[in-house]
């Protein structure tokens, strides 16, 4: 079995690579307002903007290892190859066995290579939510209470909260999602993986069965011969 490259064993420390240019429409202030900021302050502001951005790569990184999950239930070869070879011991009892049954036989599954997975899984969410959300609420409280030390003037001021309330909203989304979303579990993702192959096969078998056949009704018409 080929190595995957998500199978890295440094998953304990999530990368904290990330580009702030995917969330620009949330990070810029008003450019009128940054005008009215000390450089101190403008400091402060880059490093919320610096922090939102490590959070939303930590929250992508989460939802596409969710996203993953049936990618990564790996076959177990060694107990796939110990059921061929029952099968082939005595295939008249597994043919009895399998009609009696009405299923084909289940594949299994690795489930230490799953427990891998879930350690990606626990540890991007603990990252995400521990550290990195930890670390925005902490730099945006402190942008906070620099702003209001400025005085500005009531619009200045509402404009301002307009934006960072946009801005506290979408994060808040992005960490009551994580929050929701369990690790998930060995057999039931196997469940989940199978109900989905079953309702993919039940749609594959209604299209085919709608597809016309292709025959042409042919009208019987009078050539008028033998008239």
């Amino acid at each position: 079995m080929y190595p995957l490259p998500h199978d890295n064993m440094s998953f304990l420390e999530p990368n904290h690579d990330h580009d702030p240019t995917c969330v620009v429409h949330l990070i810029e202030p008003p450019k009128t307002f940054l005008s009215l900021l000390p450089d101190n302050v403008v400091e402060i502001l880059a490093g919320v903007q610096d922090s939102t951005s490590i959070a939303y790569s930590s929250k992508e990184r989460f939802d596409e290892l969710i996203a993953d999950r049936f990618d990564r239930l790996l076959p177990d070869h060694a107990a796939n190859d110990a059921e061929r070879d029952k099968e082939n011991i005595d295939p008249a009892i597994h043919e009895v066995v399998g009609a009696y049954s009405g299923k084909p036989r289940r594949p299994s599954y690795s489930e230490p290579a799953f427990f891998h997975y879930q350690n990606q899984v626990m540890a991007e969410k603990r990252y995400l939510t521990k550290e990195a959300l930890v670390d925005w609420h902490n730099k945006v409280h402190r942008l906070e209470r620099e702003i209001h030390m400025l005085h500005l003037s009531e619009a200045d001021d509402q404009r301002f909260h307009t934006w960072l309330n946009a801005l506290k909203r979408e994060v808040i989304h992005w960490e009551e999602h994580a929050e929701d979303i369990d690790v998930p579990e060995f057999e039931d993702t196997i469940a989940e993986f199978e109900l989905q192959q079953a309702g993919d096969s039940t749609k594959k078998a209604a299209i085919t069965e709608d597809k016309p056949t292709g025959s042409v009704a042919m009208e019987k018409t009078d050539s008028g011969i033998g008239m």
